[in-house]
C-alpha cells in the first residue's frame, strides 16, 4: 500500500488505503498507523477536511492502543495540515 503513497501516486494510493480501512471494518476500527497515511494521502489530494478527521482517529487510536509515537506522528500531521486550510 504504502508503496504509491512514498512515489507521489495520490490518487491510487488515497483509493488503496481507503479499501484497506474498509477491509479492516472501517476507519473505527482500523489501525492507526493504515489510517495516518490515509490523511497523509487525502492531504496530498487536497482533501484537507478529511485528512484532519484521519489524523485526528489515528491519534485516538495510538493513544488508545499506548502507542506514543503513534500519537505523536498523527497529532504532528495534523498540526500541520492545519496550516493548509
Amino acid at each position: 500500500l504504502s508503496h504509491r503513497l512514498q512515489r507521489g501516486r495520490w490518487a491510487e494510493s488515497e483509493a488503496d488505503l481507503a479499501k484497506a480501512i474498509e477491509l479492516e471494518g472501517g476507519i473505527n476500527d482500523a489501525d492507526g498507523y493504515l489510517t495516518n497515511n490515509y490523511g497523509n494521502a487525502l492531504g496530498a489530494n487536497g482533501k484537507w477536511d478529511e485528512a484532519l478527521s484521519a489524523y485526528r482517529q489515528a491519534s485516538f487510536a495510538g493513544s488508545q492502543a499506548g502507542d506514543n509515537d503513534l500519537s505523536e506522528i498523527s497529532d504532528a500531521n495534523h498540526a500541520l495540515g492545519l496550516l493548509q486550510v
